[in-house]
């Protein structure tokens, strides 16, 4: 990706808070079938938090390499991967009603991954009885969709397992913060960015 950036901003108090919660190992244990190995399962699981930690500047280069990755390694192909980063741009915007299009379109694609596929048949939630806990769910499933692609690129399939688990359970913490004014002050900090298909590399 020609001009991406050696750094890159992040909300220092939301990943501090992310990380103290998700990168417990009674949290990550649940995932010891899948990836076996302790220090993979914290190597994802820390990565997913820091893309989800990234201000909207950062994550828009961020995810996009990531997505590109996912069609290098064969995993999408390049149509998928554009809709994936306008769903990962739909939630930086918090643009509840572009989200909820673009699963639209994610529901009806004529996949040509099994990536995809896999997605499809875990498609997003029914309507609920609460109109906030449909919208959460919503957010939710995108947070999915997201961490699934980053756990994809970094660890394939099995990281795309964990990925989508811990996306979906970072979003629902974060809706909840932002829906009730208790997310923390902004303090942006600055953490180097890894190289192209890797993750970013603070805090190790």
């Amino acid at each position: 990706m020609s001009g991406r950036p050696e750094t890159l901003e992040y909300d220092g108090e939301l990943y501090d808070t992310l990380s103290k919660r998700f990168l417990d190992s009674s949290y990550l244990s649940q995932f010891s079938n899948e990836i076996r190995n302790d220090k993979t399962r914290e190597l994802i699981a820390r990565s997913v938090i820091q893309v989800f930690s990234l201000t909207p500047k950062s994550f828009e280069p961020k995810f996009s390499e990531l997505c590109d990755c996912l069609v290098k390694s064969g995993m999408i192909v390049p149509t998928e991967a554009e809709l994936f980063k306008r769903i990962g741009d739909a939630y930086i915007r918090a643009d509840e009603n572009q989200a909820r299009a673009l699963l639209g379109e994610l529901e009806k694609l004529s996949a040509s991954s099994e990536f995809v596929r896999t997605l499809q048949q875990n498609s997003a939630p029914a309507q609920s009885e609460s109109e906030r806990k449909e919208r959460r769910r919503i957010w939710q499933y995108i947070g999915g969709v997201i961490g699934m692609l980053i756990g994809g690129a970094l660890g394939g399939w099995s990281g795309a397992g964990l990925g989508y688990k811990l996306g979906s359970d970072l979003a629902g913490i974060i809706y909840d913060d932002v829906t009730s004014q208790n997310r923390p002050t902004s303090n942006v900090r600055a953490g180097p960015n890894g190289e192209p298909c890797t993750v970013p590399v603070w805090s190790f």
